[in-house]
């Protein structure tokens, strides 16, 4: 082994394994290489400071990311959501002074961020300007790969860099561009940038993907599940950021009468480089290898030598890593040498060195298993059963224990030692496209004692007649996947003016009856959260909010949050956790204030962080209520800001909300007076009434605030128990700044209140509809509609018109959609519908509240509540449909304010679902979509009337 040392650069070292003895006139030789690449800079920055060396060092990292487009990309809809999702997700990990560009592909590439024919230079603006591009990504249009490649080529040449890399995600076959315009475009960008290649579904072509990423010496994979694209993009982007040097080669040197064989990569993958071979001069070839960062690789090489004598030696190839530098001479980073022997000891010549019998059985494991898969796709079920019982056999006696995994999800293993194999006669397209793909993947040499070192073969291969156990939802044994629990500890008792600290962690372990939750992804330097406190009707004793650091695979340190009880009574703490503009989870706390009473530990509590990811461009505002009547705003993004103390109009929020309802009563009795007034009028009349809300119902700073984040917001969140001001129907203007009209219809504003559920995807699996007697004849008509809308697979659980049968469906977990089209009454009371059987009211729904009824299930309810023209009634919101359907764990929520006129109401139904469903838009942007198409509508305010509960990023998923 040879080792050269470089200052400030990784260190790069080889190693030969071979038996260098052959029999008397033996000529070929073999040699496993390995190349270690360790040190260099630990942050995973590139090498960019000068040493005597470092000329033909990498400087400066570009990635430019290719998402397809095309029309398949619409189904499911969750797809291009999760697209969306995962591409902000690697954006967000492109580390500061890194160059990048996305690229959005179908029958032609177009530049999505940042456009100009460059590459954007990584920090938090441009972060946030391509997160904010990234809604210009829609399905539409063909296939043709090659142009992405051509564009991406383009854009990662723009700047001076040394190491460019793509990273590639389709869906569909490369249908529109020959097989030799793809080729032309492969050839045209080997060597000038490494990419990797995903295939999300199970509607492409292994080979077409597999054969892109070997052409440009990247990985290939499927990705079934588009939920799982965030984590795969994630790890792909920091792989990227941790490659140190680029163009790095092996050079085979041989003397005369000596020649290569072949080359192969054996680790981690398997890949042909034999017939890369680049002229370096007499008798020595380059072999290309991409980028390197901190890793290890394996090389198997053939050279075949000169028959000799037995006693003769002689040195059969030199291997040098090597780097180009400006002035044409590479730059050595490290050798190793392979040597010959000719003897005539049998025992020496006849042994096989371990590590170059491992790897030849893992080429032959690759290839058995490409040959079986294609034998089986044309029918030659013996061929196919021959071969993949060989595959069995190898990967069992090699130990590659995930192999053995997918081939046992193809065929049935009856005898792994003998490779004795029933073909499965059912088979998931994503299991046979998984072991397609993966079949390169190798394992290095373990230590063994037996078929599969110490490995269970039947916990790997499953019983005969089933497959392997499949992973768990949720288990917590993937790299850097961990599930995660939000914990306090406060006392439960303490006298008045005591000092009560609150204890704040984020930790993996469930204590008591807390059930298992699903892992997320933690970046290797960890998640940075934001923790919240409020505590109405104690002292702060200092800061309550504070920054955590969620480190990987460990619990995080503690914060304290210093308090003080003063009055007596029963006082409730609420800490939440927010990523950046995204609310997390929260949970509450209890203390009992009175006098003359020792201080009493609380036991700990928990609440579950399904995941840490944050929506791309959300703002959250999150408003507390203080025991004071004042209110407390709170912007969080990526900036989290300080709490700004307000108290509103006249104390509290009744005056600012009734000037605004009474012009909406007017100018909805005028829209139903034969035609309406005059539009323009209506519309001048409500702006200047939410240009006066803005004003005097959020605080001067919270604007400001608002104002600096306007041009990355992609979509504002809401948090609070208490419906302070109807966010809506505010319309931002102070000064020249001026938004795109009212809130509601320049940007996604959703609700949330506390204890609502995180919910990312909206199941909708059946859809039930409630339209009671008497309800208006439009009513009938909307169900039609979105029965029409929803389509065939999406189950009809027809209409229900007593409040027994709502109420069972509710209590028992309603799974879906739950649509109302009906008559809301409202009182001073609060509201009703009135059923066949009776009025359903919010109380009907405490038994689901308190028993969380539909957490498991998280369904959509739709609460449309008509009118059918002329006078508007407020109501009382002391106990709302929104709240009780949402602590009971509904997915998401969309009610009205006010009741709607029907015409109006009808068509932002049918608009919004044709959105989340069809077109596979998000809860936020199909609720912004659908109010754009009533806005218009004879001057009727419906459209600033609906007020949408849920996470802004949730998408539907429908069979």
């Amino acid at each position: 082994m040879a080792m050269f040392l470089k200052p400030d650069a990784p260190e790069f070292s080889v190693d030969v394994l071979q038996n260098e003895y052959l029999p008397e006139g033996g000529r070929e030789v073999h040699a496993i290489v390995t190349v270690t690449a360790t040190g260099g800079d630990t942050n995973g920055r590139s090498v960019t400071g000068p040493h005597p060396h470092s000329a033909g060092l990498e400087q400066g990292v570009a990635v430019a990311i290719m998402v397809d487009c095309s029309g398949s990309m619409d189904y499911p809809p969750a797809k291009m959501c999760g697209v969306r999702e995962a591409t902000a997700a690697a954006i967000d990990t492109v580390r500061d002074g890194a160059h990048f560009a996305v690229v959005g592909g179908t029958d032609q590439a177009t530049e999505v961020y940042p456009g100009g024919g460059k590459l954007a230079v990584a920090n938090t603006r441009t972060r946030q300007e391509a997160r904010w591009a990234l809604r210009k990504l829609s399905a539409g249009g063909g296939t043709a790969i090659g142009t992405w490649l051509r564009l991406a080529d383009q854009l990662l040449h723009s700047a001076d860099v040394g190491i460019r890399h793509g990273i590639l995600l389709t869906d569909g076959r490369n249908e529109h561009e020959s097989p030799e315009d793809l080729q032309a475009a492969l050839d045209a960008c080997s060597g000038r940038f490494t990419c990797d290649v995903r295939g999300v579904g199970t509607d492409w072509e292994v080979k077409e993907v597999t054969g892109i990423a070997s052409a440009l010496l990247g990985s290939a994979d499927i990705v079934a599940d588009p939920a799982r694209l965030v984590d795969d993009f994630t790890q792909l982007m920091e792989k990227a950021m941790r490659k140190e040097i680029a163009e790095v080669a092996l050079r085979l040197w041989t003397p005369i009468g000596a020649e290569i064989t072949f080359v192969k990569q054996v680790a981690p993958t398997v890949e042909e480089l034999t017939g890369r071979r680049a002229p370096a001069g007499p008798r020595a070839g380059d072999y290309p290898t991409g980028a390197w960062g901190e890793e290890s690789r394996d090389y198997h090489i053939c050279v075949r030598v000169p028959a000799a004598d037995v006693g003769q030696e002689m040195l059969a190839a030199r291997i040098s890593v090597v780097v180009p530098q400006p002035d044409g001479n590479p730059l050595i980073l490290s050798q190793g040498l392979v040597r010959v022997v000719w003897t005539d000891d049998m025992a020496a010549f006849t042994s096989i060195n371990p590590q170059v019998a491992h790897y030849s059985g893992q080429t032959e494991l690759a290839v058995a298993i490409q040959e079986g898969l294609d034998a089986r796709k044309a029918g030659d079920h013996d061929r196919a059963t021959v071969k993949l019982g060989r595959a069995v056999q190898l990967a069992v006696a090699s130990g590659n224990v995930d192999t053995a995994k997918l081939l046992a999800k193809v065929v049935v293993v009856v005898d792994a030692a003998t490779g004795t194999v029933r073909l499965r006669t059912e088979v998931a397209d994503a299991d046979e496209m998984a072991l397609e793909a993966r079949s390169t993947k190798t394992v290095r040499v373990a230590p063994r004692s037996g078929a599969l070192g110490n490995y269970d073969t039947t916990k790997v291969l499953g019983p005969e007649g089933n497959g392997p156990d499949r992973p768990r939802h949720g288990g917590g044994d993937r790299h850097g996947w961990e599930p995660r629990l939000l914990e306090a500890q406060l006392v439960e008792q303490a006298p008045p003016g005591r000092e009560i600290p609150l204890h704040v962690r984020i930790t993996r372990e469930a204590g008591g009856s807390v059930v298992a939750l699903r892992a997320f992804h933690i970046p290797p330097a960890g998640a940075q959260l934001r923790i919240t406190v409020h505590a109405p009707g104690l002292l702060a004793l200092g800061d309550l909010q504070q920054g955590l650091t969620v480190p990987p695979g460990r619990d995080s340190d503690w914060l304290q949050f210093g308090l003080r009880t003063m009055k007596p009574g029963l006082h409730t703490v609420t800490v939440r956790a927010f990523h950046r503009g995204t609310f997390l989870g929260e949970l509450r706390a209890q203390v009992s204030v009175q006098p003359d009473t020792p201080a009493r530990d609380g036991s700990p509590r928990t609440a579950p962080l399904a995941t840490l990811a944050f929506d791309p461009g959300e703002v959250t505002l999150q408003v507390l209520k203080g025991a004071d009547g004042t209110y407390s705003f709170q912007l969080l993004s990526e900036t989290t800001y300080a709490p700004e103390s307000f108290r509103l109009v006249a104390g509290d929020s009744h005056g600012a909300r009734e000037r605004i309802y009474d012009e909406l009563r007017r100018t909805a009795a005028a829209a139903g007076q034969n035609g309406g007034r005059d539009q323009g009028q209506a519309r001048r009349r409500l702006i200047n009434l939410g240009v006066q809300l803005w004003a005097t119902a959020v605080p001067d700073a919270v604007r400001q605030q608002f104002w600096e984040e306007a041009g990355h917001v992609a979509s504002l969140t809401v948090l609070g128990e208490h419906d302070v001001v109807p966010w809506e129907l505010l319309y931002p203007l102070d000064g020249q700044r001026e938004g795109d009209g009212f809130l509601a219809e320049w940007l996604p504003v959703v609700r949330r209140v506390f204890g609502q559920d995180r919910v990312r995807e909206l199941s909708l699996p059946r859809a039930a509809f409630v339209v009671p007697p008497g309800s208006p004849p439009e009513a009938e008509r909307e169900v039609v509609a979105l029965r029409a809308r929803l389509g065939d697979t999406v189950t009809d659980g027809g209409t229900l018109t007593h409040r027994a049968a709502v109420s069972d469906l509710i209590d028992e977990g309603l799974n879906g959609l739950l649509h109302f089209a009906c008559h809301n009454s409202f009182t001073s009371a609060g509201s009703h519908v009135t059923m066949a059987d009776g009025p359903f009211d919010p109380i009907d729904l405490a038994y689901a509240t308190q028993s969380r009824a539909l957490r498991t299930t998280h369904p959509l309810v739709f609460f449309n509540a008509c009118r059918s023209a002329g006078q508007i009634d407020w109501f009382s919101t002391s106990l709302g449909w929104a709240p009780q359907f949402l602590q009971a764990g509904a997915g998401a929520f969309v009610g009205t304010l006010w009741p709607v006129r029907s015409d109006s109401a009808l068509l932002f139904a049918d608009t919004f679902y044709e959105r989340l469903v069809a077109d596979g838009q998000s809860l936020g942007q199909a609720s912004l979509n659908a109010r754009r198409a009533i806005r218009d509508h004879g001057g009727d305010p419906t459209w600033l009337a609906y007020a949408v509960y849920g996470s802004p990023a949730a998408c539907a998923a429908t069979p």
